[in-house]
């Protein structure tokens, strides 16, 4: 079975915006089962019939969804139309109000819209030069809502996203930002650029296993002073959260002896993090 039509098959319509090598990189978790593997070396359309191929897609599009998925919209098309408004903006009020209209488009930012203000003014107290923004989704284009003006790094997982950032990056580039969007499995990979403050918002959450080690590889790699985290005061579902703690998460800062302030808002809550660097 060519390998191309077995990924998009997988993917599905909802996830073709995703970067064909993270879809490997399940699949592969999937081939070490040995009847996975035989059932691969049928023909074609016999594997698009078989009930274990079906079961094998539904549980990938699963972990696909819980990384990409879980904050996207549907209409996908919405966000090429107001790049396009964007483009014939004529100044930074415009600019913002355009960003404001795409930060809609994504589950996440469109929560965040009314504390953006008050969290860029706890943020640019530590005076910031560049930005890195992981698991980054349509977060920077919130930046214009600031008084930033610096370097700014996405890394995010959605190919579609990527190139949809680097589009915007351009077009505010006139107004003192200066920002890059690269595709990246932050999971797989800890080489970033250098940066003043790292942002990872709601994405530990997302991560069913390994968690811990995953923080401690981020914070051991980040060349960064700060990091900032947050996580969602909701579930999955969008229900309000009876007990919003991540004790494991403030253990581990206090394992690291690390340095914190918590920043809380309506649905969504942030750790503002010291970093040691060497």
């Amino acid at each position: 079975m060519g390998i191309n039509a077995l990924i998009k098959s997988i993917k599905g319509k909802k996830n073709l915006g995703i970067d064909d090598k993270y879809v490997i990189e399940i699949l592969d978790k999937y081939l070490k089962n040995q009847k996975i593997k035989e059932l691969f070396e049928k023909d074609e359309k016999f594997i698009f019939k078989n009930k274990e191929f079906k079961k094998l897609v539904k549980e990938i599009r699963k972990e696909l969804y819980k990384i990409h998925g879980l904050y996207q919209v549907k209409k996908q098309s919405k966000k090429q139309e107001l790049l396009n408004k964007l483009q014939k903006a004529k100044n930074i009020d415009e600019i913002k109000e355009i960003s404001i209209e795409i930060l809609k488009q994504h589950t996440s930012s469109r929560e965040r819209l009314n504390n953006y203000k008050k969290l860029y003014s706890e943020i640019l107290k530590i005076k910031p030069k560049s930005i890195l923004d992981l698991a980054s989704g349509l977060n920077p284009c919130s930046i214009v809502l600031s008084n930033f003006k610096g370097d700014y790094y996405a890394y995010e997982i959605s190919r579609d996203d990527v190139q949809f950032l680097n589009k915007y990056f351009k077009i505010i580039r006139k107004y003192n930002l200066n920002g890059r969007a690269f595709v990246k499995d932050i999971t797989k990979n800890f080489n970033y650029k250098r940066a003043d403050i790292c942002f990872l918002f709601k994405f530990l959450d997302l991560l069913e296993k390994n968690r811990k080690l995953f923080v401690i590889n981020l914070i051991k790699n980040l060349n960064c002073k700060y990091l900032i985290v947050s996580f969602s005061k909701k579930t999955i579902s969008l229900k309000q959260m009876k007990n919003t703690e991540r004790k494991w998460f403030v253990s581990l800062l206090n394992e690291l002896d690390l340095n914190y302030r918590r920043l809380d808002f309506e649905n969504e809550f942030f750790y503002i993090i010291e970093l040691k660097l060497p």
